[in-house]
């Protein structure tokens, strides 16, 4: 409730209510909801910087993150949060692997593949990305899939048979 509203907010049992007569207050801004404030950050999510998209990213909106990963003033650090945040979707993790300038970053790789909420076949294709160490705790991690630290453990041997040669 707005403050104009609740300053003249009329008490029905009150003797004194009947004589003011009732005020309608209609939104002069069109009034800001949350959709609204969700549709001005995904226009400004591609093309803003420094606090403005710190508070885009922070949002959390699926669509809204998607059209930030566009922005040319995002850094790694940023995809860092981003690729770490549980509150991202799979399809945001996803574009994020799918881009080459982030997805060869070992760190990006590896919160990518840690995450929970990443595709396997996104994590899959980021493990050739990834140094034996990284591998190693992949294969042993408890928050990955079976089936990814089966596919880390093959990596870890095909890169051995490869020094080996």
């Amino acid at each position: 409730m707005t403050f104009l509203r609740r300053l003249f907010a009329r008490d029905e049992g009150a003797a004194w209510a009947t004589r003011w007569p009732v005020v309608h207050f209609e939104p002069w801004d069109g009034g800001s909801s949350e959709a609204d404030e969700r549709l001005n950050l995904r226009k400004i999510a591609s093309t803003c910087g420094g606090a403005e998209l710190r508070k885009v990213l922070s949002h959390g909106d699926e669509s809204t993150l998607l059209a930030a990963l566009d922005n040319p003033a995002l850094t790694l650090e940023m995809i860092g949060t981003i690729a770490t945040s549980l509150r991202s979707g799979p399809n945001v993790l996803t574009a994020i692997a799918r881009r080459r300038e982030w997805s060869g970053d070992p760190q990006i790789a590896k919160a990518l593949c840690v995450n929970q909420k990443t595709p396997f076949f996104a994590t899959r294709a980021l493990l050739s990305h990834l140094p034996t160490s990284e591998l190693r705790e992949i294969s042993t991690s408890s928050l990955v899939p079976p089936g990814l630290a089966q596919e880390a453990l093959a990596m870890i041997d095909k890169k051995r048979t490869r020094r080996l040669r």
